[in-house]
């Protein structure tokens, strides 16, 4: 991919190219992160317009950053947040009804068996039998509905994170959790987020003390090499402190793509 042409459509078009890299903002990532986000959505939305080069090279908004990603406003309204939503919406439908029919025709066939309503109900995995929490798998107690496919994708993120293979497997028996009207507990979805909150504060404790380190000898030396030049050179610590927190957040970040995208060797 060329990275000085839209990273869309790659093609010179002599429109004027938006780089998000080059931006006077002080959120210049921001551009990035909607755009990588937005792009995960018309994933998971089955979406086949996705260039390829977008799929293979374009692997998170750091990448953008570092190569200053840029494109044209029209093709960058190609993948908004409404089209995705519009996307996965219409994929929901086109999934529910699919069900709808298997069930309705299941449960004809059996129209004249007493264990008619038995037989059509096994045809939806157990999690999704009636008043029962898919994540504990039990009855009673107040449930409620998955409403959201946002509630959708933060549940699915929540157990591939966790690497419960459990969760994983009866996941992947339903692709929208809203057309399956999925039911759970307060208390479990809490659990579950609790111990997605743990795990991740595990991984990160890994990277924390060499990120603040490292962060503090670049803020020293850049201190020394600034009072070398300039004798008269003031630091005020609002300054420093804000110097500090940004950079252990950008080498953390750095640390953690590494150690998820970097195979051991």
């Amino acid at each position: 991919m060329d990275w000085s042409k839209c990273i869309v459509c790659q093609a010179e078009t002599g429109k004027k190219l938006s780089c998000p890299a080059k931006s006077k903002r002080k959120d210049t990532g921001a551009g990035y992160e909607t755009f990588i986000a937005n792009i995960r959505l018309f994933e998971e939305a089955g979406c086949e317009d996705l260039p390829e080069w977008i799929k293979s090279e374009v692997k998170d908004a750091e990448t953008l950053a570092i190569n200053e990603g840029k494109w044209h406003s029209t093709c960058y309204s190609r993948f908004s947040r409404t089209k995705a939503d519009r996307l996965a919406e219409r994929k929901r439908k086109r999934e529910s009804d699919a069900f709808d029919k298997t069930f309705t025709r299941v449960n004809s066939s059996n129209s004249n068996d007493p264990r008619g309503v038995t037989e059509s109900t096994a045809s939806t995995p157990g999690m999704f039998r009636g008043n029962m929490c898919f994540l504990c798998h039990e009855k009673g107690g107040r449930l409620h509905q998955v409403q959201t496919l946002e509630l959708d994708r933060r549940l699915r993120d929540c157990v591939q994170d966790l690497q419960d293979q459990q969760l994983i497997a009866e996941l992947n028996t339903a692709s929208d959790l809203v057309a399956r009207e999925a039911k759970y507990h307060a208390k479990c979805l809490t659990a579950l987020y609790n111990r997605h909150r743990d795990s991740e504060k595990a991984r990160a404790s890994d990277t924390s003390m060499s990120s603040a380190s490292l962060a503090l000898a670049e803020l020293i030396a850049f201190m020394e090499e600034s009072n070398v030049e300039d004798l008269s050179t003031v630091f005020r610590l609002a300054d420093l402190l804000k110097l500090y927190e940004a950079r252990v957040n950008q080498l953390r970040g750095q640390f953690l793509y590494k150690q998820e995208h970097i195979a051991p060797t």
